[in-house]
């Protein structure tokens, strides 16, 4: 995720590292669940904490991303989205189809959320994938965008179509 397009570029980002902490992980026979949480926008002046839960219902055979952006003021947030680079992805009614070897994939985010797909984009540079040394492929990447003010809570739902 990214968080202030601004603060992205040059090699500023690599100076200072974040504190990441798992929150709680929980696992049964419906529901796996991950929660943590990261303070790598804290040197924005208005400083950001990204806090992410996870939780996958086994039954319904999809998985809920709920992210929740902790600031005062307005920021623009990104969420990225990589898809194999065999995946065909497309955009139909704020939805995000990818589909591979047979498996199909619908994401849906229920904020107003501008919705973007790159794919072997080199000067963003988005929709690549590396698998080793000197090679990149063009793979699709969706990128959810989205203005907040405070703090925020971003649900995405990803489900197996059949």
């Amino acid at each position: 995720d990214r968080v202030d397009q601004s603060m992205s570029g040059g090699n500023f980002m690599w100076i200072h590292k974040a504190t990441a902490q798992m929150i709680r992980f929980d696992t049964n026979k419906d529901v796996d669940t991950f929660e943590g949480w990261h303070d790598g926008y804290k040197r924005l002046k208005d400083p950001v904490i990204h806090k992410r839960k996870v939780a996958f219902d086994k039954k319904l055979k999809t998985l809920y991303v709920t992210d929740t952006i902790k600031c005062r003021r307005k920021h623009h947030v990104e969420r990225f989205w990589h898809f194999h680079e065999k995946c065909s992805v497309e955009i139909k009614d704020k939805t995000i189809i990818a589909k591979n070897m047979g498996t199909k994939i619908l994401m849906f985010t229920s904020q107003e959320t501008q919705i973007d797909l790159h794919r072997g984009n080199d000067e963003l540079p988005l929709g690549w994938v590396s698998r080793h040394y000197d090679l990149k492929v063009p793979s699709y990447t969706a990128v959810y965008s989205n203005a907040v003010v405070g703090t925020t809570t971003l649900q995405t739902e990803i489900k197996i179509a059949k």
